[in-house]
């Protein structure tokens, strides 16, 4: 039965219940990490070996995990109402993080949902409760990393992602001091070229994964105009070392996470 100790969930601490320990009476020896499934084409007589085409992640992490008392008292009716009502109303993936008391998960997180409860009933009372979850991703995330930029500067970000083959892209923050345009390129990408035209004070959203650009003044309007303000050129981080360069009169941040290949049971 691991032990995880405590644990933080949309934004609330496990400590705020009492004294309890998070743990899993589901897996003595195992955790479900990473599985893969690979698109490929068919063999033949004429084709023994099929054509290969894609990689992708197989399903999203879940797990089992149950909550109880650090001193093995039950749980009352209201105290087990509260921690459901805690885990289970949230309608989407919330931030998770989990301190183990060992530093296994030290700058790991996870985005999760909780979505099926049980009472575990030992001595005739609710002595544990037990969660599903499901993660939003097939395995978690480093905490949320920042990287500042000046204008007309060249910053580093060092992508560490366990998934070496696989590119992050961050969300750019941009607050222009002029009117102008701004262009952004990492030199791992010599031709992807991001230009966009900006307004003084204007301050600027760009979310390259989700290929979603706002603003203070609502001037990115793909749906009407096509968007003369951008050149739809889009920034990735490759693994490694990426040098990246701001031209214009603007400064922000980089906002990233990378993927870490763990498990939580």
């Amino acid at each position: 039965m691991p032990i995880f100790g405590k644990f933080t969930y949309n934004g609330i601490s496990s400590e705020s219940f009492g004294n309890l320990i998070l743990c899993t009476f589901d897996s003595q020896t195992e955790r479900k990490t990473q599985a893969k499934e690979t698109y490929k084409g068919e063999t033949n007589p004429w084709r023994d070996i099929p054509a290969y085409y894609a990689d992708k992640y197989a399903v999203p992490l879940t797990a089992a995990l149950t909550l109880a008392k650090a001193n093995g008292a039950p749980f009352s009716g209201e105290e087990a109402r509260k921690i459901r009502s805690w885990l289970i109303s949230p309608t989407g993936y919330r931030l998770l993080e989990i301190d183990d008391g060992n530093g296994s998960y030290e700058d790991i997180e996870f985005f999760t949902k909780f979505t099926a409860s049980r009472e575990r009933v030992y001595t005739g009372n609710t002595d544990a409760l037990s969660f599903d979850l499901e993660c939003n991703a097939p395995y978690g995330h480093t905490k949320e990393r920042k990287a500042a930029f000046s204008p007309n500067s060249t910053i580093t970000i060092r992508n560490d992602s366990d998934d070496t083959e696989r590119d992050c892209y961050p969300v750019i923050h941009i607050t222009p001091a002029a009117t102008g345009t701004v262009k952004i390129v990492n030199e791992a990408f010599p031709g992807e070229v991001m230009q966009l035209k900006v307004l003084s004070k204007n301050n600027v959203v760009v979310d390259n994964q989700r290929k979603t650009i706002s603003d203070d003044l609502d001037r990115f309007d793909f749906a009407n105009d096509f968007n003369s303000n951008l050149n739809f050129t889009w920034i990735r981080l490759a693994h490694g070392t990426n040098k990246i360069t701001v031209t214009g009169d603007c400064s922000g941040y980089f906002t990233y996470r990378f993927i870490r290949m763990v498990g939580i049971e």
